[in-house]
C-alpha cells in the first residue's frame, strides 16, 4: 500500500470546555444497587444461544492441539480486547432489540426484557489452517440511516472475522446481502443513504497485516527480533449498492441471497495501532483515532518528471505520520514558544511554581513581569542569545493562566542570573491545573519524589479497603458503621499504577475519497472508551472528557473517570453516556460511575454490580421510553444481565 500526500484540509484541535470541568470534584461514594428500590438487575440465564466470547472463539478457531497455533502481537491483542458482542438497535416504530452473536453463529435479537425475539442463522466460517493464521474476530455495527432512506428500516452489519460480511434487514429479520473478500476485517462505521433512486451503503472497516522477518534474515538480528511480527492496521472505505428486492424462497428452496461487489474502494490510512474509532461525518470526512499516527494512503497522482517536486516526500515506512500544518497560536495565549528557554512546573493546593532556565545571563533590570487575574506577561529586554546575535527584547511568556490568579500574591525571583522562578497564587484553592497556561503545550507537571512516595503509601492503604468493599457486596451485607447501605468511597485512594506510560491519542480528518488529510491537535488526551451514542471518552488530566465524533466538540465530562478507571486491572469493556459511565471487568464485576448533572455537584455515586463468573462478551447502554440511556446490558457466557439504574 503506497501513496502520496496531497493538500491538507484544515486542522483543528481537541480543546476541553472549561465550563464542563469540575476541578473541585471530591470523589465517589459507593452504594449498593440492590438496596435501591428504583434500581433493578434482571438476569436472563436461559438464553437460546450462548454469546460468543473471545475465549469461545479461540476454542473454535485455535484449539490447543492445532499445529498452526498463532500467538498475538501486543497491537493485535489490544485490538481483540475492544471486541464488543452486544448492541441495542432500533427495528422501527420506536422498537428496540438487544443483538448478539452466539457460539452457533446465529444473530440473536432479544426483547428489552431479554426474551428471544428471533435468531438469524449465518453461514459458519470454514476454519482452515491458512485462515486460522489471519483470522480476526467477529464484529457488528448498526448502519445509520441518512435522510432519504424511504424504508427507514434499520440494517445490521455482521462480520465473521474471516472476510465475510452479512447485511441484515431488521424489519424482516433476514440476511438480504453478503460480501466476501480474502482479507478478514473489522467493522467500524456504516451509513445508508438514498443516491440516484438507489440505496447506497458506505462502510468503514480495517484489515490487519502482520509481517515477520524470515528465519534466514541477517545474522545480526537476534532470534527474538526475527520472530517479532510487525502489525499494521489499514483503514478502508467500501461503497455498495443495496438490492431493492428481498430474497424470496424458490420452490421451497432456501432464498438466493445476492453477493455484493463494491462500487468503490478507498484506502484511507495505515497505522501501527488499531483504530479506536472511525466515523463518517455529515460533511463528507472520516474522523479516525488511534494510539499511533495515522498515515494517509491514497492513489498517487499522475505527474511528470518536469513537474515541481513537493516539499515533503512520503516515507517508505507506511506507519510514518503524515505531516500537518500546526494550528496558528491563539491570540489570547502564547506558551513558551522560544526554543531558548526550558521550564518545569509544580503545584500545590494553593499555588503554582514555574522554573525557567534562560540561555543567557540577565540582570533584574532586564526583566519585566506583570501579573493580572487573567494574564501573565514576562519579557526580557536586551537579551543576547548568542555572541553572534544582537541584543533583543524577548517575550518569554504572554498569555492567560489555566485558572485565575491573585496578582498581589504573585512574585518572581532571579537566581544566578540564569534561573527565573515564577510563584503564582491560585485564586481558587484546591483547583487542579493541568497546564500553566490555558492552551496545551504538552508540558506535564513535575511531581516531587517525596509527594510521590506519599501517594504510593495512600494507594497501598486503600487496596484493603477496596477488597473489603467487594467482599461485602458479594455477601450482600451492609458494611459496619454505615447508614442506608452506603459507605465513603474516595476514589482518590485507588490502587493505580503510576509508572504506566499511556499512549497519547492520534486523530486525523480524512476526506472520504482519500484525497486530503490533516492531523488533529490532541494535546495529551488519551483514549478511554466509546461514548454513546456517537462519541469518544478521552482522558484529560484526571477526568473523562466526551467529544462528539461529528464536530470533535467537548459535550460533557465524567469527573475523575480518567483516574478511577486506571485502578481496574481486569477491565474488559467500558462505555460512557451523559448520565453514567459503565466499566465491565472480564468477570465478576461491573462498575457504574454516575455523572453529575452540573459542575456544582462535587460528589457522585458509584455502584458495583456482580455478574457472576461468566466471561464478558459485550456491553451496551439501553434506552428508556424517552430515548435516553437509562441503564445498560452485559452479555456473558452465563447469560444476559440487564441493569436499570435509578436515574
Amino acid at each position: 500500500m503506497t501513496g502520496q500526500t496531497g493538500a491538507s484540509i484544515s486542522c483543528d484541535e481537541l480543546r476541553p470546555q472549561r465550563t464542563l470541568l469540575d476541578p473541585n470534584f471530591e470523589g465517589y461514594k459507593l452504594a449498593f444497587l440492590h438496596q435501591n428500590p428504583r434500581a433493578r438487575v434482571d438476569h436472563v440465564a436461559n438464553l437460546s444461544g450462548t454469546p460468543l466470547s473471545l475465549g469461545e472463539l479461540d476454542r473454535q478457531w485455535r484449539p490447543s492441539d492445532a499445529k498452526a497455533h498463532t500467538s498475538f502481537s501486543y497491537a493485535m491483542a489490544a485490538a481483540r480486547m475492544a471486541a464488543n458482542n452486544l448492541l441495542e438497535v432500533e427495528i422501527g416504530a420506536g422498537e428496540r432489540r438487544l443483538v448478539y452473536l452466539d457460539a452457533d453463529w446465529r444473530v440473536n435479537l432479544c426483547c428489552p426484557n431479554g426474551q428471544l425475539d428471533c435468531a438469524i442463522p449465518l453461514v459458519e466460517p470454514i476454519v482452515t489452517a491458512q485462515a486460522r493464521q489471519h483470522a480476526l474476530f467477529p464484529s457488528m455495527i448498526a448502519a445509520r440511516p441518512v435522510s432519504g432512506d424511504p424504508a427507514s428500516s434499520s440494517r445490521l452489519l455482521c462480520s465473521d472475522g474471516m472476510g465475510s460480511l452479512f447485511i441484515i434487514d431488521l424489519s424482516i429479520r433476514a440476511v438480504t446481502a453478503t460480501f466476501h473478500q480474502p482479507d478478514p476485517f473489522v467493522l467500524l462505521d456504516a451509513i445508508v443513504a438514498l443516491s440516484n433512486d438507489a440505496l447506497c451503503l458506505t462502510v468503514i472497516l480495517y484489515t490487519v497485516s502482520e509481517d515477520t522477518l524470515p528465519r534466514d534474515s541477517a545474522s545480526t538480528a537476534s532470534v527474538q527480533q526475527r520472530a517479532r511480527p510487525t502489525t499494521r492496521f489499514h483503514g478502508t472505505q467500501l461503497m455498495f449498492d443495496l438490492p431493492t428486492t428481498t430474497p424470496m424462497d424458490v420452490d421451497g428452496a432456501s432464498p438466493s441471497i445476492p453477493v455484493l461487489h463494491p462500487t468503490r474502494s478507498t484506502n484511507l490510512w495505515t497505522s501501527r495501532a488499531h483504530p479506536h474509532f472511525a466515523s463518517l461525518t455529515p460533511n463528507g470526512t472520516v474522523i479516525a483515532g488511534s494510539n499511533a499516527p495515522l498515515a494517509r494512503v491514497a492513489a498517487a497522482p499522475t505527474t511528470t518528471d518536469d513537474e515541481a517536486t513537493p516539499e515533503w516526500r512520503p516515507s517508505s515506512d507506511p506507519g510514518a505520520p503524515t505531516p500537518a500544518t500546526a494550528p496558528a497560536p491563539s491570540s489570547a495565549s502564547t506558551v513558551f514558544q522560544c526554543a531558548h528557554f526550558a521550564y518545569m512546573w509544580t503545584q500545590t493546593d494553593t499555588d503554582v511554581t514555574v522554573h525557567i532556565t534562560l540561555a543567557a545571563r540577565v540582570t533584574p533590570r532586564q526583566i519585566q513581569c506583570r501579573f493580572t487575574p487573567s494574564r501573565i506577561s514576562l519579557v526580557v529586554k536586551d537579551l543576547q542569545l548568542s555572541p553572534t546575535e544582537t541584543a533583543q527584547t524577548v517575550a518569554i511568556l504572554d498569555g492567560a493562566p489555566w485558572a485565575r490568579i491573585v496578582p498581589d500574591d504573585c512574585v518572581w525571583t532571579l537566581e544566578q542570573q540564569t534561573y527565573l522562578v515564577l510563584h503564582l497564587e491560585k485564586a481558587e484553592a484546591r483547583t487542579r491545573w493541568t497546564h500553566v497556561l490555558d492552551v496545551d503545550d504538552g508540558r506535564l507537571e513535575t511531581v516531587d519524589p517525596s509527594e510521590l512516595a506519599g501517594m504510593r503509601e495512600a494507594l497501598a492503604k486503600y487496596t484493603s479497603q477496596m477488597e473489603d468493599a467487594a467482599a461485602a457486596l458479594r455477601d450482600r451485607a451492609v458494611p459496619a458503621g454505615t447508614q442506608g447501605g452506603t459507605t465513603s468511597f474516595m476514589q482518590d485512594h485507588e490502587d493505580i499504577d503510576l509508572e504506566m506510560d499511556e499512549p497519547t491519542l492520534c486523530v486525523a480528518r480524512i476526506k472520504a475519497d482519500g484525497s486530503e488529510a490533516a492531523s488533529v491537535a490532541t494535546g495529551l488526551h488519551q483514549y478511554l472508551c466509546p461514548a454513546w451514542p456517537r462519541g469518544a471518552c478521552l482522558k484529560h488530566d484526571v477526568d473523562g472528557t466526551v467529544y462528539s465524533l461529528d464536530e470533535l466538540e467537548h459535550v460533557y465530562s465524567a469527573p475523575a473517570f480518567g483516574y478511577v478507571q486506571a485502578s481496574k486491572r481486569e477491565k474488559r469493556l467500558a462505555v460512557a453516556t451523559r448520565w453514567f459511565v459503565v466499566l465491565a471487568e472480564a468477570k465478576h464485576h461491573v462498575y457504574v460511575y454516575m455523572v453529575p448533572a452540573s459542575t456544582k455537584e462535587h460528589r457522585a455515586t458509584q455502584y458495583m454490580v456482580e455478574i457472576g463468573d461468566g466471561e464478558v462478551a459485550g456491553l451496551t447502554p439501553v434506552r428508556g421510553d424517552n430515548g435516553e440511556a437509562h441503564g445498560f446490558a452485559v452479555a456473558t457466557t452465563k447469560g444476559l444481565y440487564i441493569v436499570h439504574l435509578p436515574l
